[in-house]
């Protein structure tokens, strides 16, 4: 009697397996966010389109492959030694300038050695960032590790980053070099892991605010940013964060940031390929995350880092836009 109860709980066992291995591979279907459940149709897999899902099980590891671009406040002005620590497998770093032989583990200060004098970005004050805390958070959320390429400097208003210019042809040149990495290292059996979805997170636009960029013209450049990423290096969503405020006595200057922010915001509700994932910037004056004239803690940093990775996953994983 024993001996056939235990038989009977093996074979259902062994049939649990097997029907679970067939649901592998539903959760990333292809370069696509994952739509909301939900409807007549929120219980079919996403890429068959059958329920139960027929898909074959999913083979290797899903990264998704992300570009952090935009000026200082990007590339970072905290303190890396009290910054998030990536946990192992967690994020990557591929370093397209400096070493694009392997991936490194992500660690601030983040984009420190891609630097390209051909491009004109190369700065020598990543002091800590904003981009291990986003990693973490996104990890938490989605268990799917970022691969992070860096191509920030500060200073640069956007006409620097536009699509005719030498630094967004590095940034192309950049993320398609770590697509191709990774393929190759995948297809020599090197390593198992495989590019999910590319994405861009953009912080960018006090320089603008400086000089005064019109929001017109602001928009239009950073819609011909937004469309050569998509087209150029397949980015699924570009994701943008706000800038923050002027800390200083320039009522002008800070009508000017408050053009540029809400140029940006309005472009994203706009806009089907950009999304806003964190307008805590513009708070951090007054919560005391300011450490100079344009800068912020690397508190601040963390912040923002982790309300957009969180954003950021809320996307990926629901197909909808964050409420900020």
């Amino acid at each position: 009697m024993k001996k056939g109860f235990i038989l009977m709980l093996i074979a259902a066992l062994l049939l649990t397996m097997t029907f679970g291995t067939l649901l592998m591979g539903c959760d990333t279907p292809g370069d696509d966010p994952v739509p909301p459940s939900g409807g007549d149709d929120g219980d079919k897999c996403p890429t068959c389109g059958k329920n139960p899902c027929e898909c074959p099980a999913d083979e290797g590891t899903s990264i998704d492959l992300v570009l952090f671009i935009g000026q200082s406040n990007m590339a970072g002005r905290g303190d890396a030694t009290t910054a998030t620590q990536v946990a192992e497998g967690h994020a990557y770093e591929f370093r397209a300038i400096s070493d694009p032989t392997k991936l490194y583990h992500l660690a601030e200060p983040f984009g420190v050695n891609e630097n390209n004098e051909t491009s004109g970005i190369t700065e020598t004050t990543k002091t800590g960032s904003m981009v291990s805390a986003f990693c973490e958070a996104y990890y938490a959320v989605t268990n799917t590790p970022i691969v992070g390429v860096s191509c920030s400097k500060g200073g640069q208003k956007i006409s620097v980053f536009d699509t005719d210019g030498a630094a967004y042809a590095d940034a192309v040149a950049r993320v398609n070099s770590a697509k191709d990495f990774i393929a190759q290292e995948y297809a020599n059996g090197n390593s198992d892991m495989k590019v999910r979805n590319t994405y861009v997170v953009w912080l960018q636009g006090e320089s603008d605010g400086d000089v005064g960029t019109t929001a017109a013209d602001y928009t239009a450049t950073l819609d011909r940013i937004v469309k050569g990423f998509k087209q150029d290096i397949g980015a699924a969503q570009t994701f943008i964060i706000p800038i923050g405020v002027y800390n200083g006595k320039d009522d002008a200057r800070n009508a000017n940031y408050t053009a540029i922010r809400d140029a940006q915001k309005a472009y994203c509700e706009g806009n089907a390929d950009a999304t806003v994932i964190s307008n805590l910037l513009v708070d951090f004056l007054d919560l005391g995350y300011m450490k100079d004239q344009f800068h912020f803690t690397q508190e601040g940093y963390e912040l923002v880092g982790y309300e957009a990775g969180t954003n950021m996953a809320h996307f990926v994983t629901t197909g909808t836009k964050p409420e900020c």
